[in-house]
């Protein structure tokens, strides 16, 4: 699992680039909360993880 925190800089879409080119088979969707949020979202069923 890759885990990256942001912060001020706006790095997120060249990471992003990087690894489509390196595993373009390889969907990548994003999810913007805080960890209980996501945490319920992940109870709920209402997204997945792999």
């Amino acid at each position: 699992m890759l885990r990256y925190r942001v912060g001020q800089l706006y790095v997120l879409p060249a990471v992003l680039a990087a690894f489509h080119k390196r595993y373009p088979e390889i969907k990548v969707s994003l999810l913007n909360g805080n960890s209980v949020e996501i945490e319920n979202l992940l109870l709920e069923r209402k997204v997945r993880h792999s």
